[in-house]
This record gives structure tokens, sequence and C-alpha cells, in this order.
């Protein structure tokens, strides 16, 4: 009988130690209160991280100097006639629909003497520098330097389209 309270017991006193929130050494950890403790720290760490990088990103926004690049719009070009192997020197302050323009032929000066390869085009933010730059090309000196400059190009393109 002894035994049989001692026993009883101490199946109480782990009840009591259970039921005020203390473990035993000999009674396991549940798994999911495991789990769940993870989880919370996790969410925990995790809101915490999100909110300093929302405060980061707050203050970079604040204290950051926006560098947008503009793209200078005034065009110089060089196409290079593979009809009568000159040059045509042109500027545009839009080279694409310029471009599409000598490709169709509506241009006067460009249409008997296509198809064009483009060479060079050199951007500028001023018009008067792109002016200035296509009448250099435009002069003996300036023709002298594009087949300099355009050396292996004006090789390549001669060969390729021959």
């Amino acid at each position: 009988m002894a035994a049989h309270c001692t026993a009883l017991q101490r199946e109480t006193s782990e009840a009591s130690f259970s039921a005020a929130g203390r473990y035993d050494v000999q009674q396991e950890v549940p798994f999911n209160f495991l789990l769940f403790f993870i989880f919370k720290c996790a969410t925990n760490f995790f809101q915490q991280f999100c909110w300093l990088f929302l405060d980061y990103l707050y203050l970079l926004s604040i204290f950051s100097f926006h560098f947008s690049m503009e793209h200078p719009k005034h065009a110089t070009y060089v196409l290079y006639s593979l009809k009568d192997r000159e040059f045509y020197i042109g500027s545009s302050s839009d080279f694409d629909r310029r471009s599409i323009e000598h490709e169709q032929g509506r241009s006067k000066s460009t249409a008997p003497r296509r198809p064009f390869v483009p060479l060079l085009c050199e951007y500028y933010f001023s018009k008067k520098d792109s002016i200035r730059r296509e009448e250099y090309f435009k002069t003996t000196a300036g023709k002298r330097t594009l087949r300099i400059m355009l050396k292996e190009s004006l090789v390549e393109v001669n060969l390729s389209k021959s």
C-alpha cells in the first residue's frame, strides 16, 4: 500500500508542476510548443527587419540625391552609301525618325544614293554643338578625320557588301 501511495503522490505532484507551468526534468517539451516559439521569434525578427528596412528606404529617399541621366537629343550622324561609296553627314533632333526617312527614300538628298550603312552617331545636348560637328565633318579635314576614325569599319562594310 505504501508503494501505491508513493506512485499516486508522484503522479499528482507532476500534474501540479505542469499546471503551474513548470516542467519536470523528466517531462519532454511538446514539439508544437517549440515550433510556435521558433515561429514567434522568427516572425518578430522579420517584422523588426521589415520596419528597419522601411525606415532605411524612407531615410534614403529623403537624403539621397537623385541622379537621373538625361539623354542628349541632338545627333550628328554619318551614313555611308554603298552605291557611290561616299559619306552622307547630317544632324537631327530625332535620329530614329530621320534614319527611317533615309531608309525609305523620303529624303531628296539621299533617295538616289541608297542603300546606306550608319557608321557613326554622336549625341549632343546643344543643337549648336551638333551643327558645328556636322559642319566640321563636311570639310575636307573632317572627311579625312572620318576616314581615319572609321578605317576598319569602312573595310568591313566594303568587304561584306561588295
